[in-house]
């Protein structure tokens, strides 16, 4: 470090933190961070208040494209087809890293199933649309439609596994 004083990374959010987590047990003992917990991480990485965040990809792609930030991987497993230049975060060096937004249309525990089973396939056809794919790929979001059961042991597995994270880093609620 010589003379210099070592300055603390500024992040955004508790994302980055859980991704310091993943890339390293023992990262966040290790490294200078510090979080700076921002309502718009993407205005606070923009202007030079946080040095990085992790962020959906249809936030921060128009700032990307614009040269206002730089992309240094995706959390998909796989590149998104429509942006192949983006490496994923496995690639970049870690290998078996896999986080990123997900979404998907939830109702009440008590609802019909045959509504259940109506939405699901209503819902898997607009996805199925062309125009539909097309403009979700653009921005940056995988379409992966599935049926209600598939999507129920999707968010169990993604509850478990940031269940352990979150154990192994000892994180808390403040």
């Amino acid at each position: 470090m010589g003379a210099r004083a070592r300055r603390k990374a500024k992040t955004c959010g508790g994302s980055v933190r859980l991704f310091y987590v993943f890339a390293k047990p023992d990262a966040l003992n290790q490294a200078s961070v510090e979080t700076v917990l921002v309502g718009r991480p993407v205005i606070a990485v923009v202007s030079g208040e946080a040095h990085l965040t992790y962020s959906s990809i249809p936030s921060i792609l128009p700032h990307v494209r614009a040269g206002r930030v730089r992309a240094l991987g995706v959390g998909n497993a796989q590149r998104i087809p429509s942006l192949p230049e983006f490496p994923t975060i496995a690639e970049a060096g870690l290998p078996g890293y896999e986080a990123y937004a997900w979404g998907g249309m939830i109702g009440p525990a008590n609802m019909p199933p045959a509504i259940v089973q109506r939405l699901s396939r209503e819902i898997i056809e607009v996805l199925k649309l062309k125009d539909v794919t097309d403009r979700m790929l653009a921005e940056g979001t995988v379409p992966t439609p599935s049926g209600p059961e598939e999507f129920t042991a999707y968010i169990k597995s993604e509850l478990k596994k940031w269940g352990d994270v979150v154990k192994m880093a000892n994180i808390k609620a403040e």
